[in-house]
């Protein structure tokens, strides 16, 4: 097999119902200069099987013996991969028969450009189109406006179909096979620190969202829970920002607003520390106050100096965190404890008062 321009890069994982149908959208692509790294993580179901059916040569399946995560699956999709371009895609979405000619047009159009992102259309467990899931439209916009909005809020790309080129990519591979909900959020970030990106106006992968909702990523307290625990991790990554001049882009609002700003990239830890302070979430705030805090540690006096930055200061930081549900939950048991235990007073006062009387 000649050397592929195209890569698609494929973790599976009990998708029994779907990976054909996944398979076959490839299968129909206008370009046939690829290869497809399918890597079943360990599957209880008979999608390794299905898989196998298919004999076609540009076809590359791998099988984990024990169960690693979508990281894992990943990186070994990776490390068997040979094209110069990765398309991420998982085995329930189904792939546009023009994808892949429209991501390497993409790619040809913009030879700056590191990663390639499109619009999705969203599909149940039939295939049928889910009017009722809104994904909200991606547009090209700056490096730095992308990069500001993925740290203040929340992740701002779409995972299935992105591509980057393989050169460039490689050096963000293995991936951390721990993270699971913000195992594509993590990729976005590093590649938009790599360099620019480009927002597909045609809708190229179609996305599988399930009406029962079982895939990883799905709302509920597990979810929510792994969001919070997997925040450090996330928010590190911005740590391989060593462009001042990008930071200052990034936050330009920000430094404009507060007066806060950066000076030199060894103030980095402390100024996205005092950055994610001004973000609505609570976790990125507790990340940001203990960079502020490490960075306190290591060198007050240069903090000071440069500045203006003292204890007082990092003390007062703490205004900056609003009240939790379960703080004001607190808050309301233990005012009525303290009713209760008035009145409990005043009961036992008066008994023993009718008892003196």
């Amino acid at each position: 097999m000649k050397h592929p321009k195209f890569s698609i890069i494929c973790p599976a994982f009990n998708h029994e119902k779907y990976v054909a149908w996944f398979i076959d959208s490839v299968l129909a692509q206008t370009v046939s200069d690829w290869e497809l790294v399918i890597v079943d993580d360990c599957s209880s179901d008979n999608t390794a099987k299905i898989i196998k059916s298919y004999a076609d040569k540009r076809i590359k399946f791998i099988q984990h013996k024990i169960n690693g995560g979508i990281n894992a699956a990943i990186n070994t999709g990776v490390e068997n991969a040979s094209g110069d371009i990765w398309v991420m895609v998982a085995s329930d979405d189904v792939m546009y028969p023009n994808a892949l000619e429209k991501i390497g047009d993409a790619f040809d159009s913009n030879p700056n450009t590191v990663a390639v992102y499109c619009n999705l259309d969203v599909i149940d467990e039939n295939n049928n189109p889910r009017t009722d899931v809104v994904m909200p439209e991606l547009k090209n916009r700056s490096r730095a406006s992308f990069l500001h909005d993925a740290f203040m809020y929340g992740n701002i790309l779409y995972g299935p179909g992105m591509s980057m080129r393989a050169k460039v990519a490689k050096n963000m591979f293995p991936a951390t096979p721990a993270n699971c909900i913000y195992q594509d959020y993590i990729q976005n970030i590093q590649l938009l620190i790599m360099g620019d990106v480009f927002v597909l106006p045609e809708k190229v992968i179609k996305y599988r969202v399930t009406h029962d909702q079982k895939n990883i990523s799905a709302a509920g307290f597990s979810t929510q829970m792994r969001c919070i625990l997997e925040t450090d991790s996330l928010m590190d990554t911005f740590f391989d920002i060593k462009d001042v001049d990008l930071l200052k882009d990034m936050f330009e609002k920000e430094i404009k607003e507060t007066g806060i700003t950066i000076k030199k990239s060894g103030d980095i830890k402390y100024f996205l520390g005092r950055m994610a302070m001004l973000s609505h979430n609570d976790a990125r705030k507790t990340w940001g106050f203990h960079q502020i805090m490490e960075s306190y540690n290591v060198d007050r006096t240069r903090l000071f100096k440069e500045y203006d930055f003292q204890f007082r200061d990092l003390v007062a930081l703490v205004k900056l965190f609003q009240p939790s549900e379960y703080a004001r939950k607190y808050k309301k048991y233990k005012n009525l404890f303290n009713l209760m235990l008035v009145v409990s007073v005043m009961l036992l006062l008066t008994s023993i008062i009718g008892v003196i009387l």
